[in-house]
């Protein structure tokens, strides 16, 4: 069915298969009343295709769909999820009774509406994707993937679990609101690129925000104002690097009270770097309890000032129990920029050769890594300022712990121009020296009065006086 220029095509049936080529000079409506919508052959709108169906609706490899904009509402599912199709402004879709699956072709798409389904909300865009201002929600996964970068402008997402997740291309996300039961997850897959959080809140029981592949050394990591809520634990990684100069304040709490999640900044540029969380290694039961001191909490670095216990886990040993990746090397590495307020939240730098500088609240820091080579003599690797286990000044060095050996490598970790680990700012804790009190001065005389003289000393002669 075609309909001259400036022609709306409308068809509408209890329910609608479409196995002719329908083409529309303007809009394409098509209505399925009491059934299900299918595709077995082309619909195109100069101007926009809407679809409706009381079931489901869904296409065939040759059910291409192309219009400038694009909406659809099905009583069940919908499954467009054919590459060919070229819609460029998706203005709201809903499955009331199913799931939602959409793909679109290279071309850039916007999503400009809401996106909603009972069970699963799968979008993938083989180009650009730019998601504004509407919620998207689902009581299943909501996964967001496109090939070549992705930008979300004041979007919220809601599900059991979230995936955000670029190919290629940069990920930016401005006030974001990602609402996650389950996991979290924003990603970029390629190298070389930039993931950038201003704002927003992000919430979910493990959380990764990851840019760039395990190895890669040109992807950064930034986040500003955004606020972190965590259940287990939040991995942040870049092999580039991790925050920039003048990011403003982010924050990260626990979910729960009872316990602590785990944060993590991984900027090594290995093979066997971290990019995902493996929910059988960081258990809920690793997190950090409040009613244990942190030389005992489950998680630690590998330091030769603390002896594992029993069943505790070691970040970079290759030990069983531990996360897997390798052993803190001098490796050139991302740096680490902070202006982050953890609360009591173990923070963890396993940043091989990389520097880390900022201000940090956190319940105790560990650092996994060495001094690279070739640094000017004294030049600080970690740098920090702020307050660890509620203590500042020199005092929130004691809650620290670092990888770096000897004494002259441990002294280039500091907090408040304190060595981390240290209890006396100085000297770090293995070198602590036994302070005795040394006696200065002393008498011989006899603190009890003198006897009288007339008083005989039994066994004693006259004359030994």
């Amino acid at each position: 069915m075609t309909g001259a220029s400036g022609t709306m095509v409308t068809i509408t049936g209890p329910a609608l298969t479409v196995q002719g080529a329908v083409e529309a000079g303007t809009t394409a409506n098509l209505t399925a009343a009491l059934g299900a919508m299918a595709f077995n052959d082309s619909v195109t709108a100069a101007t926009e295709i809407m679809l409706t169906a009381a079931g489901d609706i869904t296409q065939t490899a040759a059910g291409r769909l192309t219009a400038p904009r694009f909406t659809a509402s099905a009583g069940g599912g919908i499954a467009l999820d054919r590459a060919s199709n070229g819609l460029d402004l998706i203005k709201g879709m809903t499955a009331a009774e199913g799931s939602l699956l959409l793909r679109l072709g290279d071309n850039p798409a916007v999503v400009d509406g809401a996106l909603a389904a009972t069970q699963f909300l799968v979008v993938t865009a083989g180009g650009a994707l730019t998601l504004n201002e509407r919620p998207i929600a689902t009581g299943g996964t909501v996964e967001i993937s496109a090939g070549n970068g992705i930008t979300l402008n004041s979007t919220e997402l809601r599900g059991a679990e979230i995936r955000v997740a670029a190919g290629g291309g940069n990920l930016t996300a401005t006030d974001v609101q990602a609402n996650a039961t389950g996991d979290l997850a924003f990603t970029i897959r390629g190298a070389g690129h930039t993931l950038r959080l201003d704002g927003g809140s992000y919430r979910g029981e493990h959380v990764v925000i990851a840019a760039g592949p395990a190895g890669d050394a040109a992807s950064i990591l930034g986040f500003s104002n955004t606020d972190f809520t965590v259940g287990t634990v939040l991995l942040l990684a870049a092999g580039g690097g991790i925050g920039e100069a003048g990011d403003l304040l982010s924050t990260i709490a626990g979910i729960a009270t009872a316990a602590r999640p785990l944060v993590i900044f991984e900027t090594r540029r290995s093979p066997g770097a971290l990019r995902d969380l493996d929910p059988a290694v960081f258990t809920a039961a690793t997190r950090d309890n409040p009613a244990l001191e942190p030389g005992v909490q489950p998680w630690q670095v590998n330091s030769e000032r603390l002896t594992p216990r029993a069943g505790g886990r070691i970040f970079g040993t290759g030990l069983p129990g531990g996360d897997g990746s390798p052993a803190a090397t001098r490796n050139a590495a991302g740096d680490v920029r902070l202006n982050l307020d953890a609360g009591q939240n173990p923070i963890f730098l396993l940043i091989d050769g990389g520097d880390a500088t900022g201000q940090v609240v956190a319940g105790r820091i560990g650092v996994h890594g060495l001094p690279a080579g070739g640094r000017a003599s004294g030049t600080p690797v970690v740098d920090l300022t702020g307050f660890v286990n509620g203590f500042g000044g020199t005092t929130a060095a004691r809650f620290g712990l670092t990888t770096a050996t000897p004494v002259s490598g441990q002294a280039l970790y500091r907090i408040n121009d304190c060595v981390i680990s240290t209890l006396n700012c100085v000297a770090t804790a293995i070198a602590q020296p036994l302070v005795l009190p040394l006696l200065n001065n002393f008498s011989l005389q006899g603190v009890l009065p003198s006897l009288d003289q007339d008083v005989l000393v039994p066994n004693i002669a006259e004359e030994d006086y």
